[in-house]
């Protein structure tokens, strides 16, 4: 690591509960038996990075995963609800038949495939808005003094963040991260004291590369 670099870890939460059903409120959705193991795992090898600065997305699932870190290195979450994935508050608690009658086949088709950047509604935030909102979290956390910096975020989030930082179009989808698996990426920055993306050290890996442990 070079003496200018700060470095984020950006940990995806475990598995969630979710109802095949129903659209859950997506925020409050808890970790399952399986996801809380995996964030136990996940845990382990993000003390060995030991951040000087945890923070957390205000969602349930991703709150657990960032307190069993917080276990491991005795350091209370700050949360950033820029990490949030993108919430669709006018389809919580609807069947799937209500969302098919209330907002059309289009929004149907995307909930089945779970496919949140494609869905458009009245009402709730847009995906251009989400994009934006994740680059400048990710750049406002890496901005401080802080050096090593560790983020508990979603999916949509890290790849939408990346994406921009690479000058890619997000909706490609192309830097997914699995449930409790980590992306590390390197700033520097700029003399006007703009963090910009120098590398991305690991992306989509279950474990910490022996180069940003701590020993």
């Amino acid at each position: 690591m070079a003496e200018s670099e700060r470095l984020l870890v950006f940990v995806r939460h475990g598995e969630a509960v979710s109802s095949q059903d129903v659209w859950d409120a997506d925020d409050q959705r808890p970790l399952t038996e399986k996801g809380e193991s995996a964030a136990q795992r996940v845990a382990k090898e993000v003390a060995a990075f030991r951040p000087e600065r945890l923070y957390s997305s205000p969602s349930l699932r991703a709150r657990q995963t960032a307190a069993r870190i917080a276990e491991r290195i005795g350091m209370e979450p700050e949360l950033e609800p820029g990490l949030l994935e993108r919430t669709f508050h006018s389809l919580e608690g609807l069947s799937l038949d209500e969302i098919a009658v209330r907002h059309g086949p289009a929004v149907l088709e995307a909930v089945h495939r779970r496919n949140t950047d494609d869905l458009v509604i009245d009402g709730d935030e847009s995906f251009a808005a989400a994009v934006q909102r994740g680059r400048e979290s990710v750049e406002r956390l890496v901005s401080g003094s802080y050096r090593r910096v560790v983020a508990v975020s979603h999916g949509g989030p890290h790849c939408w963040a990346v994406s921009a930082l690479c000058g890619i179009a997000p909706g490609a989808r192309m830097f997914q991260l699995a449930e409790a698996h980590l992306t590390v990426l390197a700033f520097r920055l700029t003399s006007g004291g703009r963090p910009e993306l120098s590398r991305i050290v690991a992306i989509n890996t279950a474990s910490l590369p022996t180069t940003v442990r701590c020993r």
